[in-house]
């Protein structure tokens, strides 16, 4: 994973080109909803070329309260607008998260861990740069003087350091405990969006536990309302404060999904079905040492496969 801070009005080459599956996540710091007065307010996070090409722009409006979405080449026009509303995705002061996903052909643009719009690619080029410009005339843009970047994968490698299969109900002990900037990767060749019969709460969690069975993030999906559920709990003790996120557009009936944990020093990203979704500050703090794979009891199905494949490997 690379991270790094782009100064308004500024560009970052990236050491690599972004391949298929790349993550890219900007973080505001804050967010500045109030129109920049007498100019035409534009604020723009960009995907470009070493070229100049800018391969996607998404652009924020504020006085129309839009992004709008495009492509153009180094010395070219711009190609048609598709757009999207702001809605509430956004607060007055508040930090904010938008990504992108690349995936074959479309870009995945996802806000606040909720994905607003997926656009089809229109230009082939390598992606080696990203850049936050507001309009020349602006005094502030959107997201304040700069923002930050985190560019990470969320296919699983080809050739992981540890992998195995963990079928539900299980508890599998890792080789070695999960280090510092490591991932872990569940990965299911189906999803069963409808809910178990049984009468209690449908839930199927996937763990991360400490060598002594502290569950230090457990992420559980209730098929019911359609929401993700973020926790922790020490062995024996009681359960923390929830963090209840929606994935009513993340999941396809019958297909593969996968979900990603990046190991931060005090907090585990959370990527679903190839996606950024959420942050969880770390409560315990001790290593993850094992993972479990459960369902409530009683129920006879659960959201993911049978059986799903676990990948380790360095970000």
């Amino acid at each position: 994973m690379a991270t790094f801070t782009v100064p308004i009005d500024s560009q970052h080459l990236l050491t690599a080109p972004l391949r298929d599956g790349a993550v890219v996540t900007f973080h505001a710091k804050t967010t500045l909803l109030q129109p920049d007065p007498g100019s035409f307010d534009n604020s723009s996070l960009n995907l470009i070329s070493d070229n100049g090409d800018i391969l996607f722009v998404i652009a924020f409006r504020r006085s129309r309260q839009i992004v709008i979405l495009n492509s153009r080449l180094a010395n070219g026009g711009w190609g048609t607008e598709e757009q999207f509303s702001f809605g509430e995705s956004f607060t007055e002061g508040e930090t904010c998260d938008i990504s992108v996903t690349l995936r074959g052909s479309e870009y995945l643009i996802i806000v606040e861990g909720s994905l607003r719009y997926t656009y089809t690619k229109r230009f082939d080029a390598p992606i080696t740069g990203v850049s936050y410009i507001k309009n020349s005339t602006m005094t502030t843009g959107m997201f304040g003087d700069s923002i930050d970047v985190k560019v990470t994968n969320a296919l699983p490698p080809t050739d992981p350091q540890e992998s195995f299969p963990l079928s539900i109900g299980n508890t599998r002990a890792l080789d070695g405990p999960l280090a510092q900037n490591e991932l872990i990767y569940f990965n299911s060749n189906t999803t069963l969006l409808t809910p178990d019969r049984y009468t209690g709460t449908d839930n199927t969690s996937l763990n991360l536990l400490s060598g002594s069975n502290d569950i230090l993030l457990t992420i559980s999906f209730r098929r019911s309302n359609k929401t993700i559920v973020f926790n922790a709990c020490r062995a024996g003790g009681s359960w923390g404060r929830e963090e209840v996120t929606s994935f009513n557009t993340l999941f396809r009936e019958n297909e593969p999904t996968s979900v990603m944990v990046f190991n931060g020093a005090t907090s585990f990203d959370i990527y679903i079905a190839g996606v950024y979704h959420h942050e969880f500050k770390k409560r315990i703090d001790k290593e993850v040492a094992g993972v479990k794979y459960v369902r409530n009891r009683g129920m006879t199905t659960q959201i993911f496969a049978e059986t799903i494949d676990v990948t380790v490997d360095e970000a």
